[in-house]
């Protein structure tokens, strides 16, 4: 059961993605990761690398090699992404 929001979602992902760069390039006048050691700048990082790797290689392997449905996966690494921040 994918609810037919695979390409909402995707453009909802990719929207914020392009916002997240827009206030980081605001902020910080670049977009250098070389240079993090603030917090905030880490974030928009880390925001930028989860809203883009939603939908890549964790959830084709998701798809091909354990053959959940659209939104198992995407419950799967939701769930993936809280334990991470949680531990972080």
């Amino acid at each position: 059961m994918s609810l037919n929001l695979g390409y909402a979602i995707g453009i909802l992902l990719q929207s914020c993605l392009l916002f997240n760069l827009f206030l980081w390039d605001k902020k910080y006048k670049n977009l250098k990761v070389l240079s993090i050691i603030e917090q905030l700048k880490e974030i928009f990082c880390l925001a930028n690398i989860l809203s883009n790797s939603i939908g890549t290689a964790f959830d084709d392997f998701l798809h091909y090699i354990k053959g959940l449905t659209y939104l198992n996966r995407a419950l799967v690494t939701v769930v993936v992404i809280l334990a991470v921040v949680l531990l972080f």
